[in-house]
Order: C-alpha cells, then structure tokens, then sequence
C-alpha cells in the first residue's frame, strides 16, 4: 500500500507543473498552455507531446469562437497551427505557451494581443 501511495504522490508531483495556473501574466491558464515556449519547442520534438500541446491551442481558439459568435476566427489546418506556434515561440522564447495562440488570435482578425511579441 505504501508503494502505491508513493507513485501516486510522485505522479501528482509530476503532472503539478500542467495544472499550476500563470498567474504572473494577470491570467489563469490551466493545463499544456501553461508550458513556456522553450519547453513547447523540447516537448513537441515528440509527435505525442506535439498532438497534446496542438490541441490545447486548437482548444484556445475554439474557445474564442465560442464566446465570440459574432467575430469568428478561422485557423488554418493543424500543421500550420503547428508550426506557426514553433515559430512564435522561437521568435519569442520567454513568453508562456499561451501567449502563442493569442498572438495567433490577432493575426487571424482577433482582437490585440493583451502581450507583446515578435512577428
């Protein structure tokens, strides 16, 4: 029993740093968008990773649309969104994860970013 307590406690340690909130940018962001954009680049070198972090953006947008009905944006095919964010966050290593999709936002006819960035 206390082996299983142990790999449940390591495993919750382990996943802490995808559930802690950015609350350093003023914003609560929960889940894979709360990476920084250097671990985007390392994680998404596996097609796993990369699927994971791709669909919490893809998810970012869709949340936008749905809040938004009236100002719809329209992202382009999933390996674009892809690489568009791999592109951000080389161009712009210090920001978080989520900053990426909301630089996107703004370059598909969103609102402005709330962030600077680099194009």
């Amino acid at each position: 029993m206390k082996t299983v307590s142990y790999w449940l406690g390591l495993g919750t340690l382990a996943f802490m740093p995808l559930c802690a909130s950015a609350q350093s940018s003023g914003v609560h962001v929960w889940g894979a968008g709360n990476a920084s954009c250097g671990q985007w680049l390392e994680e998404t070198k596996r097609e796993s990773a990369r699927a994971q972090h791709t669909d919490w953006v893809l998810g970012f947008l869709t949340a936008f649309n749905y809040y938004n009905p009236k100002r719809q944006v329209t992202p382009p095919d999933r390996a674009s969104v892809s690489a568009w964010i791999d592109k951000h966050c080389r161009d712009n290593p210090l920001h978080r994860e989520f900053m990426a999709p909301a630089a996107l936002l703004e370059e598909l006819g969103g609102p402005k970013s709330a962030h600077q960035w680099k194009r």
